[in-house]
């Protein structure tokens, strides 16, 4: 099952670095897809959930490939997600990024457990 709400905040926060890296404002971002300003920001957060043909303007306008904000399909689904014991927090993570801090934590010897 795929967790929706991962997915939209994963997509907004790589528009959000698309923006940063091309240099433009969340104002002229709206202002080139005729949109309010507020719509990209809650994008951005994750919050409003762009209908696709806002999301190819959205990338025409940062001059990338739609391809490049979309999350591969381990990352928001919900049944893939990985259990990880970080000292006192547990962690549900997607299967990479649990195993990337599995590593992490396998290679810290004086992280507290």
């Amino acid at each position: 099952m795929i967790d929706q709400n991962l997915l939209y905040k994963i997509i907004g926060e790589r528009l959000r670095k698309a923006r940063f890296q091309s240099g433009i404002s969340q104002s002229d971002l709206a202002a080139g897809i005729r949109h309010l300003r507020t719509s990209i920001v809650n994008i951005e957060g994750g919050h409003q959930r762009a209908p696709l043909h806002v999301l190819y303007e959205l990338c025409h306008h940062l001059r990338i490939q739609l391809i490049s904000i979309l999350p591969l399909e381990e990352e928001v689904r919900k049944d893939s997600l990985v259990s990880v014991n970080a000292g006192e927090v547990v962690q549900e993570l997607p299967g990479r990024a649990a195993e990337a801090l599995q590593e992490i934590l396998r290679e810290e010897p004086n992280y507290p457990r």
